[in-house]
């Protein structure tokens, strides 16, 4: 088995996981005490998003879906507080339909990279100092960036009384 292959797999199960927890929150709770400056499953949920378009526009990859607007990127880039209202936030649907699509284009591409490829440098400042290569980042974004996310949407389910719905 290749390391890409084993990549996959974990990717396939986090992504499984996330919908998992997801399945059971409602659009009337998806932003819950986000305003009260906890980051909640949508907002988490559109993050995952906006984190995948990175990399999909570092690397210039044609698209059949649209780019996200500039909304997007303030409400879920990087930290809290972006979001000052809870009006004409993406339904969950939404964001499972738009972080499936970005994300099954991101699976196939790192499938695709040849071995100069993924040894290459990545762009990201803040992973410079933990991830040499691209090969390595996309195993993040494909793996543990997911899961570190999971992981917060678990915490913020228990704080708001919702059953986690975990494997």
């Amino acid at each position: 088995m290749k390391k890409s292959d084993t990549i996959i797999d974990l990717f396939n199960f986090q992504l499984g996981y996330l919908h998992r927890i997801v399945e059971n929150i409602s659009d009337e709770r998806l932003y819950e005490k986000q305003l009260e400056g906890l980051n909640s499953a949508g907002w988490i949920l559109g993050h995952i998003c906006v984190e995948a378009n990175d990399v999909i526009n570092y690397l210039e990859i044609e698209t059949r879906f649209k780019t996200l607007d500039a909304n997007w990127i303030g409400w879920f880039k990087n930290t809290t507080g972006k979001i000052t209202s809870l009006e004409a936030l993406p339904t969950k649907k939404v964001l499972l339909d738009t972080l499936n699509e970005r994300y099954q284009t991101l699976g196939q591409v790192y499938l695709e990279l040849d071995e100069e490829q993924r040894n290459a440098a990545h762009p990201s400042k803040l992973l410079k100092n933990v991830l040499t290569t691209l090969d390595a980042w996309f195993a993040h974004h494909l793996t543990t960036h997911i899961a570190v996310h999971c992981g917060n949407i678990v915490v913020w389910k228990k704080v708001i009384g919702l059953p986690v719905n975990g494997f």
